[in-house]
């Protein structure tokens, strides 16, 4: 058998490329490349329920949901201006994403392996939802409880 000539090893060489710069920027970006979009809260596609915590006593919807293909429900937020230049999400939109994360996992009955924050700049960071989110946002709503801002016994998150 004869050796690849060049050209053929290039014309090989080019869709192996192509593939793994596209993994390695879908990584790089926080994108999950194989999330299926399963609800938007848009009322031209249907629009989304609002979801309810009593344990957490929170309401709300996120801006879409998608499914991963271990079956995981994930929120994303959308938010239109840029990321932050360090690549660490705004400490108010991590807040609302931890919500919409708690939400998740009460109304599907499955805790999300983290939540999206999708900026206006094509930038999606992926924030957690772990133990450490978890206690974040227990502190976070108990200092709205002692600062007032709680109503009616629930949180109610807006868009």
């Amino acid at each position: 058998m004869d050796p690849l000539t060049e050209l053929e090893f290039g014309f090989l060489l080019i869709p192996l490329v192509g593939f793994a710069y596209g993994a390695i920027e879908a990584w790089l970006s926080g994108r999950e490349p194989r999330a299926e979009v399963v609800a938007v809260d848009d009322p031209a596609f249907g629009g989304m329920p609002t979801m309810v915590s009593d344990r957490w006593g929170l309401t709300g919807r996120p801006d879409e949901l998608r499914r991963l293909p271990d079956g995981a429900i994930i929120p994303v937020e959308i938010k239109s201006c840029r990321s932050p230049r360090w690549g660490v999400p705004y400490p108010s939109h991590r807040m609302q994403l931890l919500a919409y994360c708690a939400l998740v996992e009460e109304t599907y009955g499955k805790a999300p392996p983290y939540g999206i924050l999708s900026y206006g700049d094509g930038r999606e960071l992926h924030v957690d939802w772990d133990e450490v989110s978890r206690s974040d946002l227990r502190r976070s709503l108990e200092s709205h409880s002692r600062n007032g801002l709680i109503h009616g016994g629930r949180l109610a998150l807006m868009p």
